[in-house]
């Protein structure tokens, strides 16, 4: 995957990439580097791609932005951790899917979710993972 790829390029080329940017190159190495994939619109159903976490740009601005206002290691570690996922009965029940039409009634042997309350970052977003 590109992202991981980059961040490796950066750990091999710690030089290099210190002249394109003109920052010390020991500082460069003080810091550590971790990818993450950001989307205009998708949410990435397993929340990662090869152990890289993904997130949709609503997510990334809702944690970095005010109030919340989370540095990029508590953003990592919220998308790694996988702690802004909907909870089941807090925010949907499982329920069994049932129907009429006319005298006859359909029930599924399978369950769907029906909402309980929308999500709310400023009262569902994990930040105690680390």
């Amino acid at each position: 995957m590109q992202a991981k790829a980059a961040c490796d390029w950066i750990v091999a080329r710690p030089n290099e990439l210190s002249q394109k940017i003109s920052m010390d190159a020991e500082e460069l190495r003080s810091y550590e580097f971790q990818p993450i994939v950001i989307s205009k619109t998708m949410q990435d159903s397993s929340g990662e791609l090869n152990d890289v976490p993904v997130t949709n740009e609503y997510l990334f601005r809702t944690i970095l932005d005010a109030p919340i206002s989370a540095p990029l290691r508590k953003l990592w570690s919220i998308l790694r951790n996988k702690t802004y996922y909907a909870k089941p009965g807090i925010h949907y029940a499982e329920r069994a899917w049932e129907s009429t039409c006319g005298s006859v009634k359909f029930v599924s042997s399978s369950t769907s979710c029906a909402p309980l309350r929308n999500w709310d970052p400023l009262i569902d977003l994990d930040q105690s993972s680390q």
